[in-house]
């Protein structure tokens, strides 16, 4: 969670519990708008690009296993009847031959022209990537307004904000066992005088960077 804080890469895992949240508010959709699962980050495992799964096979055992992990609990949630995974997943990997898979690996990647996209900010991709989970819904790039926008000053700000926004719903969301806790710590905080509860900010920054040093 301490990669929330403003200018630092987002964890993976942060972006992880993300997910867990949305797919849990996914349940509560209205009646027949779009369904969504996210998948976690490590779905797609660095072992099946390293050579340490040597077969196609081990490699779609090891994604299948992620994926029925992943639905285990979803009681009510995306369905993938009729959907041919093992077939899409030979597709992302190129592990059976597809008879365009030449011609496709010849194609220019086709990267959406959005408005708030950014030339000079290499620090906030997880905080984008967290804001287009929530707030993407099947539009086209012209029509998707997800808030933001260009880069700017305006939009470092609002990014800084996102990041609050995030920290406080995932530390406070009702799938959090330790809501309370972190309630409690809240209310114990906010007691504290405003000098003092600075240090202790300043201590926490100190204490993350040795951290990180070593």
């Amino acid at each position: 969670m301490e990669t929330l804080s403003p200018g630092l890469w987002i964890d993976a895992n942060v972006v992880d519990c993300w997910g867990e949240i949305l797919n849990y508010e996914d349940r509560f959709r209205k009646d027949g708008s779009l369904s969504r699962h996210f998948f976690r980050t490590g779905c797609i495992t660095m072992s099946m690009f390293d050579g340490t799964l040597s077969t196609d096979e081990d490699k779609w055992k090891s994604f299948a296993a992620e994926v029925s992990a992943q639905f285990k609990d979803n009681v009510g949630g995306l369905a993938l009847s009729g959907i041919d995974l093992k077939k899409l997943f030979a597709r992302h990997l190129r592990l059976y031959g597809h008879e365009r898979h030449s011609k496709i690996g010849r194609l220019k990647a086709r990267i959406p022209k959005l408005k708030w996209k950014t030339k000079a900010n290499f620090r906030d991709c997880g905080i984008f990537t967290m804001l287009h989970m929530e707030s993407y819904m099947g539009q086209t790039a012209k029509t998707w307004d997800c808030g933001l926008v260009v880069e700017s000053k305006q939009q470092c700000d609002m990014l800084r904000l996102l990041r609050f926004k995030f920290a406080t719903k995932i530390l406070l969301h009702e799938i959090n066992v330790h809501a309370q806790k972190m309630i409690r710590y809240a209310e114990e905080f906010d007691k504290i005088a405003g000098f003092e509860k600075m240090c202790k900010v300043v201590d926490a920054l100190k204490n993350r960077n040795e951290r990180e040093q070593n």
